[in-house]
């Protein structure tokens, strides 16, 4: 978690909590991309998410720690609302540093331009690329994953997509297999 803080330019201090102490209190989701709070001097939770994998997190908390408040600013443009063909992808056995690739159709079921602000996954073994330019409405946009296959056992790996979403939501992707 450290390198990726750095990786990122987080320089900001942070608490790691190792014995699961504010879990215990708050039942908070397993998904790891919720399991990263800002807390302010009494412990109470002022904003969610994780600022390292999530620029809407990472834009939020940099506001607050700022003095420039939890509010958005103006409105950053048109909306729209966007699906995945597939949500769970099955990649099968593969040999330990095999690679494998999926495409993730992204449709623009709205009626705005699409503009994918990021693509964030779970795990440094996924290379992702696609194309930067806005999707018309009821075009797709194919968004290429690499996995490589680093550990042996069984994966669960996630990747979110992040838009410019009517209801500010992520589509998330899951990718799974066996390494062997």
């Amino acid at each position: 978690m450290k390198y990726m803080l750095r990786a990122y330019e987080f320089d900001h201090p942070i608490y790691m909590d190792l014995e699961n102490k504010l879990d215990a209190l708050n039942h908070f989701p397993e998904d790891t991309i919720s399991q990263t709070y800002l807390l302010d001097k009494d412990n109470v939770v002022i904003a969610s998410g994780n600022p390292v994998y999530d620029v809407t997190s990472k834009d939020l908390y940099l506001r607050v720690l700022t003095g420039m408040g939890t509010q958005q600013s103006e409105d950053r443009g048109l909306k729209t609302n966007a699906q995945v063909e597939q949500q769970v992808f099955d990649l099968g056995e593969m040999s330990r540093f095999e690679t494998k690739e999926i495409i993730v159709r992204l449709h623009n079921v709205g009626k705005n331009l699409l503009v994918v602000e990021n693509v964030n996954t779970t795990c440094g073994c996924t290379d992702v690329s696609y194309d930067k330019q806005p999707i018309k409405p009821g075009a797709c946009l194919e968004v290429r994953v690499a996995m490589s296959a680093q550990d042996e056992g069984f994966f669960n790996k996630a990747i979110y997509i992040q838009y410019n979403s009517v209801d500010n939501q992520k589509i998330k992707v899951n990718i799974k297999g066996i390494v062997h």
